[in-house]
């Protein structure tokens, strides 16, 4: 199974709601660091690809063998066949620090209506990528979680409260203004619960699924910006963004255990 990168373009091609969790072609698009240059890989159609390099050019040449990992990380995890070739399909420059991981773009997919086939996709993704994250966590004596790799990195038990804290931060994006101005965070991220990383990170994935399970009409074709940056947020973003983040920090994980 190859995977190459098709002639790019800055055009976003569309896809029917049918064929999506199961595209034609993998879309990526690419968000540049306006500051430092670097480019984070997002796509909406195999949302746990996403990785960053030191610039346009690395993220191209590195793109076909990181799809092709998850590809086959996809299959291997039952999330489901999923092959084909990618495009680069759209790019925006943005005044972030894209070395330190941040992102902030919303592309064209994310602002589409969430669908039902997506929906569940995506759920299967977070079931998938969720089981491998405690996986490997598992399989480490219980003092690993206060092991760093090196200094100033986090710990693996402040990686998984840092993917806590971000479930959170995510859902609380799906709400309208009035709901979220009711300080939800805190209800979501479940930091005075006086549990541990790997339960505190169960704890806020059942908050997270249990809110994606009562979505409304209202909720899957919502368009809002929040502070601090005026961001743009869709339920296809919230989405797409649980993935990317946790599929990221699971990679990360294995590579400090990989180098230790």
């Amino acid at each position: 199974m190859g995977i190459g990168l098709r002639p790019q373009t800055r055009e976003v091609t569309r896809l029917t709601a049918e064929s999506r969790p199961s595209p034609a072609v993998h879309r990526l698009y690419l968000e540049i660091g306006a500051g430092d240059g670097w480019c984070l890989v997002h796509s909406p159609d195999l949302p746990g690809v996403g990785f960053k390099a030191v610039s346009r050019e690395a993220a191209l040449a590195l793109a076909p063998g990181a799809l092709l990992a998850e590809l086959d990380w996809a299959r291997r995890a039952g999330v489901g066949e999923l092959s084909g070739p990618a495009v680069v399909a759209g790019e925006v420059t943005l005044d972030v620090p894209a070395a330190a991981g941040d992102t902030e773009a919303t592309f064209e997919p994310d602002l589409e209506p969430l669908d039902d086939p997506y929906l569940g996709f995506v759920l299967r993704y977070l079931d998938a990528s969720r089981a491998a994250l405690l996986g490997l966590i598992g399989r480490l004596p219980s003092r690993y979680l206060d092991w760093r790799a090196a200094e100033g990195k986090r710990t693996l038990g402040e990686v998984l409260g840092h993917i806590s804290d971000a479930d959170a931060f995510y859902v609380v994006r799906l709400e309208d203004q009035a709901e979220a101005g009711r300080d939800l965070w805190p209800r979501y991220a479940g930091r005075d619960l006086g549990l541990g990383p790997v339960e505190r990170a169960c704890r806020t994935r059942e908050l997270a699924l249990e809110r994606l399970g009562r979505l409304t009409p209202a909720d899957r074709r919502r368009i809002v910006e929040r502070d601090p940056h005026a961001e743009t947020w869709t339920a296809r973003k919230v989405l797409r963004r649980l993935v990317w983040h946790e599929r990221y920090h699971t990679r990360q994980i294995e590579d400090y255990l990989a180098g230790s």
